[in-house]
């Protein structure tokens, strides 16, 4: 069930930075962080990596977007 939910917050994250909205990311920040606690206890290693990454281009995307001024 909790995958289900991070599923839909990672959308919803997806559509909003679709349409140009900064709270895209802060959607995808936790999904992300989620995505890494779930592939880390079923030994996905490569896929938390990926998701460790991802996490920190929305902390980039971020503070990139609020310097531009974009909500």
């Amino acid at each position: 069930m909790i995958a289900w939910i991070v599923t839909i917050a990672s959308i919803i994250g997806a559509y909003l930075n679709a349409k140009g909205k900064i709270s895209g990311f802060y959607f995808w920040l936790p999904a992300n962080i989620a995505w890494v606690i779930i592939d880390i206890q079923h030994s996905l290693y490569a896929q938390a990596a990926l998701f460790t990454y991802y996490s920190i281009i929305c902390i980039i995307g971020i503070i990139t977007w609020r310097r531009k001024g974009i909500k």
